[in-house]
């Protein structure tokens, strides 16, 4: 995608680099999604942090990515966490929101 985005804008692509969104603590795999929604489907994180409010239909994510808790930080829109609230407890996923609840201590 970006290679035609380079090549109708006159562009060329000199090196490339792999997106970091994944750390591990305290044996926890954590994925960390933000505004770009960008994120590998063959992961198995047990915490995903939702940041900078991603367009992210959690219901799909889930048929790929089964986490144990999902976090959403306080820089996200309050309608995007109330959706992802929903659909963790329909899903029966721990939902913590450091804006209702402040932070999270893992």
């Amino acid at each position: 995608m970006i290679q035609s985005y380079a090549t109708a804008n006159f562009c060329e692509i000199s090196k490339s680099k792999s997106i970091v969104n994944t750390i591990y603590f305290n044996n926890n795999k954590i994925l960390i999604i933000d505004k770009s929604s960008i994120y590998r489907k063959n992961m198995n994180p047990d915490v995903i942090i939702l940041r900078e409010s991603p367009k992210i239909n959690l219901e799909r994510l889930f048929t790929n990515i089964h986490p144990k808790l999902i976090i959403a930080d306080a820089s996200n829109y309050k309608s995007y966490i109330t959706i992802w609230k929903k659909t963790c407890a329909k899903e029966k996923i721990p939902f913590h929101s450091t804006y209702e609840k402040g932070f999270y201590k893992l």
